[in-house]
């Protein structure tokens, strides 16, 4: 039998428990690296954050969060090449996981900034309707009327309206349906 050396058995038993704690621990680093990655947003360090966020993808692939960050803050940088890259992203992620309603909002928030009011429309109403967020349907209401589809418009800001009628964004654009 060989004999190994003390320092390169433990060093192999080092390796061996790191490796196995992050097969075991993977779900908690990915959600410490989305942490970290929110922390270095608030600081204003996108570049980084983004880097953490993709990295918490390595570890849980398909995580709601994970992936609602990283498409926000894409969306976040106002450029247009990374406006469209967040809105192929967010549709890979969609086909998935339908049920995602942050990366859904996102997604709408993208089809807005690129001015595809329709399509940003009909993805808020999901949201909306769903959540029963008046947020959300006023956002789908706003974008039909740039879109041109009144009666639309005027479904989403009604049902907004019911949901809290106290929500003075949503009573405004919907009186500039009846204008």
């Amino acid at each position: 039998m060989i004999d190994v050396p003390q320092t390169l058995r433990r060093m192999t038993a080092v390796v061996i428990a790191v490796a196995l704690a992050g097969v075991l621990l993977h779900a908690q680093i990915a959600s410490a690296l989305v942490t970290r990655g929110d922390d270095l947003t608030y600081r204003g360090d996108a570049v980084r954050a983004r880097l953490m966020y993709e990295r918490s993808l390595l570890f849980s692939p398909g995580d709601p969060i994970a992936e609602d960050r990283l498409v926000f803050s894409e969306l976040m940088t106002h450029r247009r090449s990374a406006i469209e890259d967040a809105l192929e992203r967010s549709a890979l992620f969609l086909k998935a996981d339908a049920a995602s309603d942050e990366v859904r909002q996102d997604r709408a928030l993208g089809l807005q900034m690129l001015k595809r009011y329709a399509s940003a429309a009909q993805e808020f109403a999901v949201v909306g309707m769903r959540r029963h967020d008046a947020r959300a349907l006023t956002f789908a209401g706003i974008d039909a009327l740039h879109a041109g589809e009144t009666a639309r418009a005027r479904r989403w800001l009604d049902e907004a309206l019911r949901y809290d009628p106290a929500d003075l964004a949503a009573r405004r654009a919907r009186n500039r349906v009846t204008r």
